[in-house]
């Protein structure tokens, strides 16, 4: 997740995603433990998160963005990338 380079773009919220697919949705993800940043959501920063046990959704049609609104957040893009046969989509997500 790429957080925008805006002044006051990062955030201290929590920030949730839900993947939706041809076969379903992976339900509420609370994104907090970035693999790349100690503190993740901050001014141009790249987090990525790592979400295990994820069902098969098949073809990845859309992902939504969201946090608790503790103060605002700017995404840039989100790239969705799965380890093994699905394939990479990149969505352009801007929250507020």
């Amino acid at each position: 997740m790429k957080t925008s380079d805006v002044r006051g773009a990062g955030t201290d919220a929590s920030v949730f995603v839900v993947m939706f697919g041809e076969y379903g949705d992976s339900g509420e993800i609370h994104l907090k433990d970035s693999e790349t940043n100690r503190k993740p959501f901050e001014n141009s920063q790249t987090d990525v998160f790592t979400v295990p046990n994820i069902l098969d959704l098949g073809r990845l049609v859309k992902l939504r963005v969201w946090h608790n609104n503790k103060g605002k957040f700017f995404a840039e893009v989100s790239r969705v990338h799965f380890s093994f046969r699905w394939p990479s989509w990149c969505i352009i997500a801007r929250t507020v």
